[in-house]
């Protein structure tokens, strides 16, 4: 998440993280989910 903050797009952030870019866009998705529902819930 700190990497896409940082501007940094899809595809240099699977390159650091050696995996794919729809891997990372996948994780990025589920933890955007994950804050999204943890605010609703205040």
């Amino acid at each position: 998440m700190t990497l896409r903050i940082n501007g940094y797009k899809y595809h240099e952030i699977a390159h650091k993280a050696g995996t794919t870019m729809n891997n990372v866009k996948n994780c990025l998705f589920q933890a955007r989910a994950n804050i999204k529902r943890m605010m609703q819930e205040e």
